[in-house]
């Protein structure tokens, strides 16, 4: 009692006189400085476990990719590290953890577990990551005060490139990083202290502290009873607001505040908010509140763009910068944001101002830039291209009344009609550029979308393989029938057309939608493509058919494999490679299908607008580079024909899916209309 004695005196508080009320008031200050300190806020406070989980659990259900170069890697034993960590972690805790850390302690450390390769000099590939809180590491220093290594517990020294340090920036401390919950420190302690008071409140007496005063003296016997009956018919939530009986000149006198004199609820929601506030966790995700939509999306989209992905952005420039060197110098790995949806919707909007400012005279790059969009910048996006025909603007765009009388004059011309001016140099020149900057356009979108496209097939063919290799890889026996062994691949089978048509469904529609919008600007009709139109949906219900006999031959390679290897008496395990071999094969694939499946879609889709907006004469236009095979080029020699004709090499445009195998996969060639601008 001495020690609470001299910290109460110190904190203002003096007793006047040694009784029993003095003792209780010392046991009251002793529970303040005691119980009222929070040591562990992640436990101890709801609002700070709310805020940071929060942010935790969202970020953790992020896909985490990694890219060799442009393209998405999905076997690596890196891959394998980051999706199980350790025994005791998933690749969803490890993300948790981190993030946890990150937000509680303003700092998280990855500690990289030594491989048998990695002390044999032949691969550099830990063998678990371990996340550790963060208070058990102290910095080594040298006698300039750099930091040299990591002290594990204070016993285990750890080397720099054992640890992965993330943090928050800490002005105070070069090495350290500061936690959110220093700036919220008050708050916290005071909706600690208001929650403490509040369940005192009603174990005691849900009423204030009072006295009971008396003029007399009481004997250590009537004081003891009184006390007693006291406490038996007032004391705890139950007994609440009971009527009390008072005898012998006993007065009761109020000694505490009222809920309404502290602003009780006033006071814990003022420290919720700052609490949250500090987190950036919008009340719409921390609380269930009745709120109009459009109100909780807008806070849902700041909670991503404000809190969630800079703090992505951090743990993905750390492991770029420290840990893929490290280990596979080869990779680099990206949160995939492309499903979230309050992110989706944001992309939209301001895809919606980036089309604006181009037309006001900025060019790719810079509205890329201004708007964050995070595209990979262009050389040839340096360039400004006009709106109507998408010309570059330096090359000289013919008036907007002139164009329009022309573009209309032109859409009724005659195929076998010479055109309505003489080829001079200048019309020829002009006609050329405006060929050279639809085709342009065409790889630009084309590429973006096959890129798109080659990622979901490729993932479509991973998961389909982790299906068949399930199936049947409970089975331990040697000798195994190979219909028996097929017939379980076939009762998951039967759905995998299903599976891989709602993977392609959405990339055929963006396709489609690309390649009739692009032939409406092309015509300068000033209108927007409609994807519901019975036109946009027989292309992409026709692609989506065609493209459902992938599961097909890889049926039929499967059977063949399960066939020859069983005969041959191989094992399961044996067997189950020969499957692999048979999806990376197909895997291989992934960008031939996506290049001929988004080139062709798109071309349908733009012969069809030309057919309804009247066109009449079409030219085909190669890619212009090494690949373009010898009949291309001849369809391209051949120039404008009717839109009823077909080109020399049998098609009507470009990826039709009425032509050979041989002339429509891997093309990425485009049709041009042959109007007159």
């Amino acid at each position: 009692m001495k020690l609470i004695e001299r910290i109460a005196t110190r904190l203002g508080y003096v007793p006047v006189k040694k009784s029993s009320w003095d003792k209780m008031w010392l046991r009251a200050i002793e529970s303040q400085l005691v119980e009222g300190k929070i040591s562990k806020p992640y436990k101890q406070h709801w609002a700070v476990y709310l805020a940071i989980s929060k942010i935790a659990t969202n970020i953790a259900q992020v896909p985490f990719a990694v890219y060799r170069g442009d393209e998405q890697v999905w076997e690596h034993p890196v891959l394998e590290l980051l999706s199980k960590p350790n025994s005791q972690l998933s690749r969803f805790q490890l993300w948790e953890a981190t993030v946890i850390f990150l937000n509680l302690k303003g700092e998280c450390f990855w500690l990289l577990e030594e491989s048998r390769g990695q002390a044999a000099g032949t691969s550099r590939i830990p063998s678990a990551i371990w996340v550790f809180n963060p208070e058990k590491f102290r910095p080594a220093l040298d006698s300039k005060r750099n930091l040299t290594g990591w002290m594990y517990r204070g016993q285990v020294p750890l080397k720099l490139e054992e640890v992965i340090h993330f943090k928050f920036f800490n002005p105070y401390d070069d090495i350290r990083g500061l936690s959110p919950l220093e700036a919220a420190r008050i708050s916290m302690d005071t909706d600690y202290r208001a929650m403490k008071y509040n369940q005192s409140f009603f174990k005691n007496s849900a009423e204030p502290s009072a006295v009971l005063k008396t003029q007399g003296a009481l004997s250590d016997e009537q004081f003891k009873r009184l006390r007693a009956q006291w406490e038996a018919r007032h004391r705890g939530e139950s007994r609440a607001h009971k009527i009390a009986i008072l005898e012998g000149g006993l007065d009761y006198e109020k000694v505490g505040l009222s809920h309404r004199d502290m602003d009780f609820l006033e006071q814990r929601k003022f420290s919720l908010e700052e609490i949250l506030g500090v987190f950036g966790v919008p009340k719409a995700i921390a609380l269930t509140q009745d709120l109009r939509y459009a109100t909780a999306l807008v806070q849902r989209r700041a909670f991503w763009n404000d809190t969630l992905l800079p703090q992505m952005r951090l743990i993905k420039e750390k492991l770029n910068a420290e840990f893929f060197p490290r280990v596979a110098p080869e990779l680099r790995g990206e949160f995939d944001t492309d499903q979230i949806e309050e992110l989706r919707e944001d992309l939209k909007e301001k895809a919606e101002v980036a089309e604006k400012l181009v037309k006001m005279g900025f060019t790719a790059n810079e509205v890329n830039d201004r708007l964050d969009l995070g595209f990979e910048a262009k050389p040839w996006r340096d360039i400004w291209w006009v709106g109507i025909n998408m010309v570059p603007a330096d090359t000289g765009a013919t008036p907007p009344e002139e164009r329009a009388v022309r573009t209309m004059r032109q859409l009724t011309i005659s195929p076998q009609l010479p055109p309505p001016h003489p080829p001079t140099a200048g019309w020829a020149k002009e006609q050329d550029a405006r060929r050279q900057a639809i085709r342009r356009q065409f790889l630009v979108k084309q590429q973006a979308l096959e890129k798109a496209f080659e990622g979901k097939i490729k993932r479509y063919l991973f998961e389909q393989r982790a299906r068949v290799l399930r199936a049947i890889q409970g089975d331990k026996e040697l000798k195994i029938e190979p219909e028996e062994l097929l017939a379980r691949i076939a009762l998951i089978w039967q759905e995998e057309e299903d599976r891989l048509a709602l993977v392609v469904r959405p990339l055929y529609g963006e396709a489609t939608g690309a390649g009739g919008q692009m032939a409406l600007d092309n015509l300068g009709l000033g209108i927007s493509f409609d994807l519901q139109s019975p036109e946009a949906i027989q292309v992409i219900s026709s692609r989506v058919n065609k493209i459902k006999g992938i599961t097909d031959t890889i049926w039929r390679q499967l059977r063949s494999e399960i066939r020859e290897g069983l005969g041959s008496g191989e094992t399961i395990a044996q067997v189950s490679e020969r499957i692999r071999k048979v999806y990376n094969m197909a895997s291989n694939r992934s960008k031939v299908i996506a290049r001929t499946e988004t080139a062709g879609a798109m071309n349908e889709a733009s012969f069809t607008q030309y057919k309804a907006h009247g066109v009449q004469r079409k030219s085909w236009i190669t890619a212009h580079d090494e690949n373009v095979r010898e009949t291309h080029v001849a369809a391209e020699a051949q120039g404008p024909i009717g839109m009823a004709q077909v080109f020399t090499n049998g098609l009507k445009y470009p990826g039709d899916p009425e032509g050979g195998p041989e002339e429509v996969i891997n093309c990425r060639c485009t049709l041009v209309p042959e109007v007159e601008v």
